[in-house]
């Protein structure tokens, strides 16, 4: 499994709720398998690290976690 970052830039999400704002920075990303013929396209979220160079990343066993909700997530550090 393999991430593609075709772009460096950074996609910025705000919303509003209960009277405070949150804003989201998000980065592209597409995510190769290898039974897949064509990649699927996913929005990476960023926190507060740096938007990631363009090229690809391998994932490696650490980059998972089980999150508070009990669901398979990906950690922000790959």
């Amino acid at each position: 499994m393999k991430i593609e970052i075709d772009s460096a830039e950074v996609v910025f999400r705000s919303f509003e709720k209960d009277g405070r704002s949150f804003t989201f920075r998000e980065q592209h990303a597409w995510l190769h398998r290898e039974d897949e013929k064509y990649p699927s396209s996913f929005r990476l979220s960023l926190g507060d690290s740096p938007a990631y160079a363009v090229g690809f990343y391998s994932l490696a066993p650490g980059s998972f976690s089980v999150n508070k909700y009990g669901n398979l997530a990906l950690n922000r550090q790959l």
